[in-house]
């Protein structure tokens, strides 16, 4: 199976340890640098693929290079 490409760089999403990864609630993923800058310009966090919104706050995985979109509360 090949690894997924960033919607926004259009680079493959690997987790190599040269970038951190974002797995948002949908399941898609993006390099954390692309969804972040997407996020801010935008002002609503929302996928960009199936713009799902999403109302969780950023937490670290186990492994620290990978980063995901939680829901709380």
């Amino acid at each position: 199976m090949n690894a997924p490409d960033c919607s926004i760089c259009l680079e493959v999403v690997m987790n190599n340890n040269s970038r951190s990864i974002a797995k948002l609630k949908c399941g898609h993923l993006f390099h954390l640098d692309c969804i972040g800058s997407e996020f801010n310009v935008g002002g609503l966090m929302r996928c960009p693929n199936c713009r799902d919104i999403e109302d969780g706050n950023w937490e670290i995985d186990d492994d620290v290079t990978h980063i995901v979109l939680v829901r709380h509360g």
